[in-house]
């Protein structure tokens, strides 16, 4: 059952990235009061730290221009569709967090392990939202050409779907052929 267009749920999606993106700032500070040997000291320390926001900035970029892309091909969002961003919107929300573990921790393999899961996580929905636009094409606002019909990947994916999938893998189901002029794209 369709709920209706796309364009709030995107106004949000457009709000949790900038409020993440913004977030992973917050944790670069330095102490006031430092002379400048001490100022060196503490800005060489702050390494990882600009690395762990460069590193999750670019992520979060990525995951929000592949969002966007995603829900230009929607026309309407039903229940499902909406549950997936939630969940995705929830992941990056969470961002923030990890990224400061793994800044803090950076040789603890619980730290990296967390920041791992929850990219993955953000990935693996995204996939999930693509997969089903695939499967329900009522919801779609155009035929997403070559993407839906079989193995291969949106030409516009992140590297990481499907390659190297297994074939019992979302990827390489069968949905319906989405591509320009056929019926299942209408």
């Amino acid at each position: 059952m369709a709920v209706g267009p796309p364009a709030r749920l995107l106004a949000l999606s457009d709000g949790i990235y900038a409020i993440a993106m913004t977030l992973l700032v917050l944790d670069l500070s330095l102490p006031e009061g430092l002379d400048p040997a001490e100022f060196r000291r503490e800005l060489h320390a702050m390494i990882p730290q600009f690395l762990a926001y460069g590193l999750s900035f670019t992520l979060l970029v990525g995951f929000w221009q592949d969002q966007r892309r995603i829900h230009l091909l929607v026309r309407q969002a039903d229940e499902g569709f909406i549950r997936l961003t939630a969940l995705g919107l929830g992941a990056v929300a969470l961002v923030p967090f990890p990224t400061s573990m793994l800044s803090d921790y950076t040789d603890e393999p619980v730290a990296v392990a967390l920041y791992s899961a929850v990219i993955a996580a953000i990935d693996l929905i995204h996939l999930a939202q693509f997969t089903l636009l695939c499967r329900r094409p009522r919801l779609r606002t155009r035929a997403v050409p070559g993407a839906c019909s079989g193995a291969s990947a949106p030409n516009w994916a992140p590297p990481s779907w499907c390659s190297g999938q297994p074939r019992s893998s979302p990827c390489s189901t069968r949905p319906p052929r989405c591509t320009a002029g056929s019926p299942s794209s209408r």
